[in-house]
């Protein structure tokens, strides 16, 4: 009798082994069907067109991809940054590739940074850190009553920058013109609100849902967010001139707490765009949401109208797609396509 019911418990335990088992793979299979059908449903559908602009060598031979921790460009100058185990390591190149200067600095953990006249920025921590004009940096925080998510250069004393006002009053987060000499900041009207603005109260929130790439050109400044599907287009003085919603028509990032940090919420965000810029009346977009393909794919939009007018693709010598982009940069008429180790370059003018 014992062995009857001993028996009996194993049949039970294995019928409820079995359920569970099935129960995991059915959850999987869930799950791997709405990640699919939100990928399929954020793409949308393309026609292609024939690609405007010549593929050529790189421009400035005298960086290798592979190495540096951060690039960044103006239409001038080129910086390259390295990182030692004791100190930072800042190359300024001219368009042509030929080393200007060499700097050295105390080790700093950032990439947002640039040119401002002859002295070099970057932003950590919501601040401004500016340089001196020495070989051997030393960086300055400048006062601010603003909080800085990223920032470009407009000229030797300015910066277009996305700011919030302060941690605790919850104001809302904005582009805008800061002068660094003058400390003045001028706000860019009500156009220059970011979307989805009352749905993140914190400046956490704000940094990771407004994270995003400026791209600063002969023509015009980008400005192009990670995980929102929208593009603002500013002149050269930074006075906005057009916001482009891509097609792609990613939803805004759900972004929760845990414990005393803000995440984005698995399954609810998403990447929309890699980065874009502008020629003419016209706005190139890489997109995020694309199917596979063994080469980039540029999406062309009207600067007018904001329509869709078509996709081209780039091959590159490594056959990556545009999830593979890490950025892109903007060099002497010519755009960069950073990849892993290598750029796959456009002439766009």
């Amino acid at each position: 009798m014992k062995q009857f019911k001993n028996t009996k418990e194993k049949h039970i335990y294995s019928i409820a082994t079995i359920l569970l088992l099935l129960c995991c793979i059915l959850s999987f299979l869930l799950l791997s069907i709405r990640g699919k059908s939100a990928e399929y449903n954020y793409s949308f559908q393309r026609f292609y067109i024939k690609n405007p602009f010549k593929q050529c060598t790189n421009p400035c031979k005298g960086i290798d991809f592979s190495k540096p921790n951060g690039v960044c460009c103006d239409p001038e100058n080129i910086l390259v940054q390295y990182k030692t185990d004791k100190n930072t390591i800042i190359k300024q190149l001219k368009r042509n590739g030929i080393i200007a200067r060499i700097y050295k600095s105390a080790k700093f953990d950032t990439q947002i940074f640039g040119q401002l006249g002859n002295q070099i920025y970057y932003i950590s921590r919501s601040s401004l850190f500016l340089s001196d004009t020495t070989e051997q940096l030393s960086f300055n925080k400048v006062k601010l009553s603003q909080l800085l998510i990223n920032a470009t250069p407009i000229n030797d004393s300015t910066l277009l920058v996305i700011k919030n006002d302060s941690i605790t009053n919850n104001k809302r987060t904005s582009f805008g013109i800061l002068n660094v000499k003058t400390k003045q900041f001028t706000q860019l009207g009500k156009g220059g609100y970011l979307p989805e603005n009352n749905k993140y109260k914190t400046y956490q929130e704000q940094v990771l849902a407004y994270d995003g790439h400026f791209l600063n050109t002969n023509e015009a400044i980008t400005y192009t967010f990670t995980h929102i599907p929208y593009i603002y287009v500013f002149d050269k003085t930074g006075k906005l001139t057009r916001i482009v919603k891509t097609l792609d028509n990613v939803p805004a990032p759900s972004i929760i707490r845990y414990g005393d940090f803000y995440i984005f919420e698995r399954g609810k965000t998403f990447n929309s765009n890699v980065g874009a810029f502008a020629k003419g009346n016209s706005l190139f977009v890489l997109s995020y949401r694309i199917s596979t393909h063994a080469h980039y794919i540029i999406d062309k939009y009207d600067l007018c109208k904001g329509k869709y007018q078509g996709s081209f693709s780039v091959l590159n010598k490594n056959n990556m797609n545009n999830k593979a982009i890490d950025k892109l940069l903007f060099l002497n008429h010519h755009v960069l396509i950073v990849s892993k180790d290598s750029a796959t370059v456009l002439k766009v003018s």
